[in-house]
């Protein structure tokens, strides 16, 4: 009814009202308002404490116009496709079988290519890695003792 849509209404208006400056600060209010002009109805006042503690929180991680300001994606679409190219479409593959170790290897190959750093990293680690005459210094000979035959 009427008191469902003044609900989602309100709901429409916090959603856009938290990508403003200082949105969730105005949002916690206009909460507080509500509750002082409204009440609680009965039983409702455990998940009112939850809501708002909830909010209070995750304050450090709700800056969203900040964010928005400094270009990052403050949805979870860019983690939800990252799952689904990451792990899904290669890691699920059909008879396919993975203990941790082999399947974070390659599922670091794969973030390093999708993220197009490929050259970046590969010659970064050809800087890292010892040159093959300075690891033949390091190993010892191994000697096989023959018994004539």
């Amino acid at each position: 009814g009427k008191a469902g849509r003044t609900r989602d209404q309100w709901l429409e208006y916090a959603r856009k009202l938290l990508l403003e400056r200082g949105g969730l600060g105005r949002v916690t209010r206009s909460i507080a308002a509500m509750k002082r002009t409204c009440g609680l109805k009965s039983g409702t006042a455990s998940d009112f404490r939850n809501a708002i503690g909830y909010l209070n929180n995750q304050k450090r991680f709700m800056n969203y116009f900040e964010m928005k300001q400094r270009g990052f994606p403050i949805g979870s679409g860019v983690v939800e496709s990252a799952c689904k190219q990451i792990v899904s479409e290669r890691m699920k593959l059909s008879g396919m079988r993975w203990k941790k170790p082999g399947a974070q290897s390659v599922m670091t190959l794969r973030c390093i290519k999708l993220s197009h750093i490929w050259s970046q990293t590969f010659d970064r680690m050809l800087k890292e890695i010892a040159p093959v005459d300075e690891l033949n210094k390091t190993q010892t000979p191994v000697f096989i003792e023959s018994d004539g035959a």
